[in-house]
C-alpha cells in the first residue's frame, strides 16, 4: 500500500512539473450545439446554443501576465476599480511579478471586466451562461446538458449559486475562465 501511494505522490509530482499540462497553449475543442434549459424552474425557456468553440484549459497567470504588458490599464495596481475590486491579482507579488510557480496555474482574482477584454485581446470572447453550462452539464459519453435543470444536480446548483452571487467587478479567489469563439455557419443540433 505505501508503495502505491508513493507511486501515485510520484506521478503526481511528475504531472505538475510537466507544465505543458496545465497551460493553455491556444487550444481550442469545438462544442457542438444543442439546447440548454436553467436550472431555476422546470417551466424555464429552452436556450439553443449553436456550436462552439471553448479555450481546453483555463487562462493562466502567465497568459495573463503578458496581456498585462500589453495593456497597461489592467495591471496590478492600475486597474480602475469601476472594473475590479480590492482583491484584483491579490495572489501577485506586483504588477510583473508572479513567480514561476505559477506561471502555469489558472490565473484567478480577475473580475468579469478584466476576462472580457482579455478574451478579446485574443480575437475570443468570454462564453454565454448558456454555452458555459451547456459545455459544464455534459457527461462523460454524452455531450450537453445532461440533467440540467434537476435541483438535485448539486454541481448545475453550485454554479447557478455562484453566479447569481457575483457582479462584475467582483473578483474570486477560485474561479478562473475559459475563452470562447463563434464558428461560422455553426447550426445548432435540435
Amino acid at each position: 500500500m505505501v508503495s502505491c501511494h508513493r507511486t501515485a505522490t510520484l506521478l503526481a509530482l511528475l504531472i505538475l512539473l510537466h507544465s505543458d499540462l496545465f497551460s493553455q497553449a491556444r487550444q481550442m475543442r469545438a462544442i457542438p450545439g444543442g439546447t440548454w434549459k436553467p436550472l431555476y424552474g422546470t417551466d424555464s425557456i429552452v436556450f439553443p446554443v449553436k456550436t462552439f468553440q471553448l479555450d481546453v484549459y483555463p487562462v493562466t497567470n502567465g497568459q495573463f501576465l503578458d496581456f498585462a504588458r500589453n495593456y497597461p490599464g489592467w495591471q496590478k495596481g492600475k486597474v480602475k476599480a469601476l472594473f475590479a475590486d480590492v482583491g484584483y491579482l491579490k495572489h501577485w507579488s506586483s504588477a510583473f511579478s508572479i513567480g514561476e510557480a505559477f506561471r502555469d496555474v489558472a490565473v484567478v482574482n480577475v473580475s468579469w471586466f478584466a476576462a472580457k477584454k482579455y478574451c478579446e485581446c485574443q480575437g475570443k470572447r468570454l462564453p454565454t451562461v448558456a454555452e458555459w453550462e451547456f459545455a459544464a452539464q455534459a457527461s462523460e459519453t454524452q455531450a450537453g446538458a445532461v440533467n440540467a435543470n434537476s435541483l438535485r444536480n448539486y454541481a448545475a446548483f453550485m454554479r447557478y449559486a455562484m453566479r447569481a452571487s457575483l457582479k462584475a467587478d467582483y473578483t474570486v479567489a477560485n474561479q478562473g475562465f475559459r475563452c470562447a469563439k463563434d464558428i461560422r455557419n455553426a447550426v445548432e443540433i435540435k
